[in-house]
């Protein structure tokens, strides 16, 4: 799509909140997409649009959330 062409790699996902709702997004703010894996943690970050919406993205955590024993 020649709307995302800056983005380029991009990395699509499917996150699953604490709340048990999985949404598809974007993992932004990677220097390398191949570093991201299944099961990493994640932040909510909103990111402005040319209109003036925000569109929910998501970072990798800071801190890495310890599974679950």
């Amino acid at each position: 799509m020649p709307m995302l062409a800056d983005r380029v790699p991009y990395v699509v996902a499917l996150v699953e909140l604490a709340e048990g709702v999985r949404m598809l997004t974007n993992i932004v703010g990677v220097d390398d997409p191949f570093k991201v894996s299944i099961g990493d943690a994640v932040t909510l970050r909103w990111e402005e649009l040319t209109d003036g919406r925000h569109l929910p993205v998501f970072t990798p955590a800071a801190t890495p959330i310890q599974p679950p024993r």
